[in-house]
């Protein structure tokens, strides 16, 4: 038998925090239990100095003063059998609980606090129910200040739980945010299908207003999946292939100009962010696919028309095989460009005393932007590059990052080798004759006793980026943690192709920014 809760959404309730604030706690919590809980508002519980209030409607018993997480998890605990959290899902629920209720400030602290608990978002993907609840919430904190941001991650969050109504609600609103009046239609209707743990009155409102305002112009995608990246006509953007490098054995340089006669793209204000990416769409059999990529050609390029990828191709993978079929005058296209980072972890990683990047893989695009907007700027005043190989034939842009080292005292870059020692010195820079500047490792694999030997004293005031394969991410994580600087770091998954079976049964989300992920 289902067991059905109502949350007193009475004034006074609802302004000793609970109401829609702790509607949303229990069904987020109730969820664990599976189907078996149906939380729902309700109109004054007549129980108002006792407040916030909760009735349990088989037995007509009300749960009181359910001012604390620790009661909530008490009073589910009593009603649903079998009900139990592991103590991370504790820890995340009470952090989610006090953000609800705390200053905007708070709130966005608290968010990310619980994110951070969570681990690089791989590894977080095992909670997928938890991360789409923390992304949903994010993303509706900063709807109003950075909506790109937000949108990213209300998609994100609907990739991970598709299943989940409220998630699918949020995504509505972010794309509502960024004008997308069709998208929003469609995550709304989704929403209504769905219908569990949703006020489908309120929606059916919320779709009416939305349906007058789309744009009569049909979305190209207009039966795309909602879990699915969603962009109206307007906003598509077309490309023509014009060259093709080959890296080394399974990476490509792919050039592009920008299709037809409309000026260039410019992003608002006239500049790019200084960390972005864009996300590539194509029909690939009977599926809609889009991957995110991020440029190695500049911001200026990409406002003049051009563009540059780096794909990394992998057998199974369904974009890289499409792209590295391409011919010569083929078309591609993209959405304009979106934000990698919150406008707040760019000035904070940009802005520091020292910046250490430890990237691998195809992370190599996404380490090459940071670096050229670390340096373009007075701080900070140190950047630290340590780039994770397998071989020395798997270093990309080399000659890129050799450029960065004229600038002394500002940039190092540490290239450990996994799998061989460093080439000799007149190996390092194949298309320069000039002695090499950086740094080569090997064989050794990031550790904690690797950074303590790169990276400066832990007493030093740094940030960290972190980007690459799962298993980078995990070692990065574990010799931050280590050497207590956990809590400096910023992880940016690599999510390759050649894993998208065990992404999927992980509902790991896409990324953005470096290469190709899914």
């Amino acid at each position: 038998m289902a067991i059905e809760l109502e949350v007193c959404h009475g004034g006074k309730c609802a302004r000793k925090g609970g109401g829609a604030m702790l509607l949303r706690d229990i069904e987020e919590v109730a969820a664990y239990a599976g189907p078996s809980a149906l939380v729902t508002a309700s109109s004054c519980l007549r129980k108002c100095s006792k407040g916030p209030n909760c009735r349990e409607s088989t037995e007509n018993r009300v749960f009181k003063r359910l001012k604390k997480f620790s009661r909530v998890e008490a009073m589910l605990a009593d009603i649903i059998p079998g009900f139990e959290m592991n103590e991370l899902q504790r820890k995340i629920f009470k952090l989610k609980f006090a953000a609800r209720r705390a200053e905007a400030a708070d709130r966005m602290e608290n968010i990310n606090k619980a994110l951070s608990l969570l681990g690089p978002e791989k590894v977080a993907a095992q909670e997928p129910r938890l991360l789409a609840q923390l992304l949903v919430m994010r993303s509706q904190e900063l709807i109003e200040t950075d909506s790109s941001m937000a949108l990213l991650d209300a998609q994100k969050a609907v990739h991970v739980l598709p299943s989940w109504a409220f998630g699918q609600f949020a995504f509505a609103q972010a794309l509502q945010a960024h004008g997308r009046f069709g998208d929003a239609v469609c995550a709304v209707q989704a929403a209504l299908s769905i219908g569990r743990g949703i006020d489908k009155r309120a929606l059916k409102k919320t779709l009416a207003k939305l349906q007058k305002q789309v744009v009569t112009e049909p979305n190209i995608f207009a039966d795309h999946r909602v879990a699915d990246i969603g962009t109206e006509k307007s906003h598509m953007l077309e490309w023509q292939l014009s060259g093709v490098r080959t890296l080394n054995h399974d990476c490509l340089c792919m050039k592009f100009w920008r299709c037809g006669k409309a000026a260039p793209f410019s992003a608002p204000k006239g500049r790019l962010d200084p960390v972005w990416h864009v996300e590539v769409l194509a029909d690939i059999g009977c599926q809609k696919v889009s991957r995110p990529y991020t440029p190695i050609s500049t911001a200026q390029h990409f406002a003049d028309g051009q563009l540059q990828l780096v794909v990394k191709v992998y057998p199974e993978g369904l974009m890289t095989q499409h792209l590295a079929g391409l011919r010569l005058g083929e078309r591609i296209v993209t959405q304009p460009p979106l934000p990698t980072l919150p406008a707040f972890e760019a000035d904070r990683l940009l802005g520091g005393e020292t910046l250490a990047i430890l990237a691998g893989g195809s992370a190599v695009t996404l380490a090459l932007q940071v670096c050229a907007a670390a340096l373009d700027r007075e701080r900070p005043r140190k950047v630290h590059l340590v780039l994770c190989n397998k071989t020395a034939k798997d270093v990309l842009f080399a000659e890129d990052f050799e450029e960065f080292l004229q600038r002394p005292g500002r940039f190092q870059v540490t290239h450990l080798l996994s799998r061989e020692s460093p080439p000799p010195p007149s190996q390092r820079q194949p298309r320069s004759s000039k002695q090499s500047l950086a740094v080569w490792k090997g064989p050794l694999h990031l550790s904690e006793k690797v950074l303590d030997e790169i990276l400066p004293n832990r007493r030093a005031a740094i940030s960290f980026l972190v980007s690459g394969p799962p298993g980078l991410c995990r070692t990065a994580q574990d010799a931050l943690r280590a050497k207590g600087h956990l809590q400096d770091a910023l992880f940016l998954d690599e999510f390759p192709e050649a894993e998208a079976g065990k992404r999927r049964r992980m509902q790991a989300p896409a990324r953005r920014g470096d290469g190709d992920r899914s």
